[in-house]
C-alpha cells in the first residue's frame, strides 16, 4: 500500500503546469542504498527538459500496452499522433516482452516503444536481481532478466528500424521509450542500437525505469547514448530497484516529476545518474507503488490489462 506524504517545497530549478494526478497500484519493497559510487560520472547534465515532447513520448509508452491490432492500425486509445506511421509490433513468447516500432516522417524520427509489466511473468523478469556479464565489455554487468527481454525482441526491432530507414531516409534519429520493464529495456536496446548504427542518433525518453546495470554499464551507456532522460514520478518504488546495495547504478538523467493533485513541476537532476537531491532522497518507507502508474498527471488506466497478442 502506498504511503501518502506532504510534498516538499519545489526545488529552485523546476518547471510547472496545471494538471491532475491519480493513484494506482504496483508492488514491492527492498532495503535502501549505500552512497558508495557517487562520482561515477560528471554531475552536470546536457538534458534540456521539454514537457510537451515528454508528454508525447508518454503517449507512445502508454500505447504499447494496447492490443497489437489497434497499434498496427494506429487506432488505439493512445494512438492520436497522426504524424506517426506504425511499422509493426514485436513480441517475445518466452519473456512476454512486447512493443512497437513506428516512424514520424514530419519529425524525421524512428520511434521504438516497449510495454511495461502487466502480468506475473513480466514481474518475474523485473524482479530477478541477478547480474550477468555484458558481452564484449570486460567488467560490465547488467540485469539478467532485462537483458533476456531485450535479446528476445532484438532481431524484430532492428529489422523494423532498418525498414524505417529504407522508407524514410531522412529519419536519422531513433527515440526509445517505455515504462517500467519497458523503460528498463530501452536502456539496453538504445545502447546496442547506437553501437551498431553510427548513422543514427539514438535518444531515450522513458518513465519509471528500474536500474539495469552496474556503474561500468552506466559509464558505457553515457559514452554512446548522448541524450537520455528517465522520469521518476514522486516516490515511485520501481526506480529504486534493484538497489545500489546489491551493485546496481542508474543511468542519467533523472527528471523528477514532483506532481500532486493540483499542479505539476519537474526537477532536472544532475548528470550523475544518482542525484542525492532527487528521488534518491526518498526514504525506503515512502517508496510507493501507487506512484508508478501515473506520470505527468496521466494515469495508465486505458490499455493496462491488455496483452499484446
Amino acid at each position: 500500500t502506498a504511503l501518502c506524504r506532504a510534498l516538499p517545497q519545489p526545488h529552485p530549478h523546476t518547471r510547472s503546469r496545471k494538471g491532475m494526478a491519480h493513484s494506482r497500484g504496483v508492488l514491492l519493497l527492498l532495503v535502501v542504498a549505500t552512497a558508495a559510487a557517487m562520482a561515477v560520472m560528471a554531475a552536470s547534465s546536457s538534458v534540456v527538459f521539454n514537457e510537451e515532447r515528454s508528454l508525447r513520448y508518454l503517449q507512445f509508452s502508454w500505447a504499447s500496452y494496447c492490443p497489437a491490432a489497434s497499434i498496427r492500425a494506429w487506432t488505439c486509445e493512445w494512438c492520436v499522433d497522426k504524424t506517426v506511421t506504425p511499422l509493426g509490433t514485436v513480441y517475445d513468447v518466452k519473456t512476454e516482452l512486447s512493443g512497437f516500432v513506428a516512424y514520424d516522417h514530419t519529425n524525421e524520427t524512428i520511434i521504438i516503444s516497449f510495454r511495461g509489466s502487466d502480468n506475473i511473468d513480466n514481474w518475474l523478469q523485473d524482479f530477478d536481481f541477478v547480474k550477468v556479464k555484458y558481452p564484449g565489455e570486460p567488467g560490465v554487468q547488467v540485469h539478467a532478466g532485462f537483458y533476456r527481454c531485450w535479446k528476445g525482441v532484438e532481431a524484430e526491432v532492428t529489422n523494423f528500424i532498418e525498414k524505417a530507414m529504407g522508407i524514410c531516409p531522412t529519419c536519422t534519429r531513433a527515440v526509445f521509450t517505455g515504462h517500467s520493464l519497458g523503460a528498463a529495456v530501452t536502456g539496453l536496446a538504445a545502447l546496442e542500437v547506437q553501437m551498431a548504427y553510427s548513422n543514427l542518433t539514438v535518444e531515450v525518453i522513458n518513465f519509471g525505469m528500474p536500474r539495469v546495470g552496474d556503474t561500468d554499464f552506466a559509464k558505457l551507456y553515457e559514452k554512446y547514448v548522448k541524450y537520455s532522460q528517465r522520469m521518476v514520478h514522486q516516490d515511485d518504488i520501481v526506480p529504486h530497484l534493484p538497489t545500489r546495495a546489491v551493485g546496481y547504478y542508474h543511468v542519467s538523467t533523472e527528471i523528477w516529476d514532483r506532481s500532486n493533485t493540483t499542479s505539476q513541476w519537474y526537477i532536472v537532476c544532475d548528470g550523475s545518474g544518482e542525484d542525492p537531491h532527487c528521488s534518491d532522497s526518498v526514504p525506503a518507507e515512502k517508496w510507493s507503488g501507487a506512484d508508478h502508474d501515473v506520470y505527468m498527471g496521466v494515469p495508465n488506466d486505458v490499455c493496462h490489462n491488455h496483452k499484446l497478442l
